[in-house]
């Protein structure tokens, strides 16, 4: 199994108050599970409020394409 370190999920506030849930990816981020977007990739998503707060968490070591049996390698 290849080692190909990402974070599957990588965000920033969205514009609409209260707790939002990252699982499906929103106009912001959320949940990508993308492993090629690791070391070197740049991403643009759309700054919605003041200051962005960024989020980044779900470490990977690696993973396949996207998470059909949600059972990806996770980094710990």
């Amino acid at each position: 199994m290849p080692i190909r370190p990402h974070f599957g999920v990588i965000g920033l506030a969205p514009k609409e108050a209260d707790m939002v849930d990252s699982i499906p990816p929103s106009y912001t981020g959320g949940n990508i599970d993308n492993w090629r977007i690791g070391k070197g990739a740049t991403l643009f998503y759309p700054v919605a409020v003041k200051g962005g707060l960024l989020s980044v968490g779900d470490p990977h070591a690696s993973q396949g394409d996207s998470d059909p049996a949600v059972r990806p390698s996770s980094a710990r």
